[in-house]
């Protein structure tokens, strides 16, 4: 028996408010120290990278690294992996819950500016980085989310010939 389509859209409400909760608590976990000899905006402007492709190279080159401990091996790949897939979720939560987000271009531009406000945020409550790379791997993982739901999802009667 199939539950009902207003059952399922609260059930898919309900769950994209809980993974939105869940990222926002995973990006907020740490931070700087307030008791730190680092002050404030030297803390800002070391903790902004913008070179495209430097983080992802170094972690990249850690993975594979046999001689960096095998603990830096392990960090180095979640950290790549977990990147890319914390926005996968939105890739399949969005466009299911939203109309508007089912067209290329909307869901790339809300996800765009989604990704950014959260590297800007970390940086600026000292949560973490502003790291071009983070942008990268977070809309890689938004983008393949995208792309499997529009493989799997149902598509509307109208379309169907």
């Amino acid at each position: 028996m199939s539950l009902p389509r207003r059952r399922r859209r609260q059930i898919l409400a309900a769950v994209t408010v809980a993974y939105f909760a869940l990222a926002a608590w995973l990006l907020g976990r740490r931070g700087y120290a307030p008791h730190s000899s680092i002050l404030y905006w030297d803390y800002v402007r070391r903790n902004i990278q913008l070179i495209p492709l430097r983080t992802i190279g170094e972690m990249f080159r850690l993975c594979t690294d046999s001689s960096a401990y095998s603990n830096v091996r392990v960090l180095s790949a979640a950290n790549l992996a977990g990147n890319a897939l914390l926005f996968f979720p939105a890739g399949i939560l969005l466009p299911s819950l939203f109309c508007r987000l089912r067209r290329w271009g909307s869901y790339l531009g809300l996800m765009l500016g989604l990704i950014l406000a959260v590297e800007v945020v970390q940086l600026f409550t000292l949560r973490g980085s502003l790291d071009v790379d983070d942008v990268l791997l977070n809309g890689f993982g938004a983008v393949l989310g995208f792309w499997l739901w529009r493989r799997l999802a149902p598509k509307p009667a109208s379309s169907r010939t």
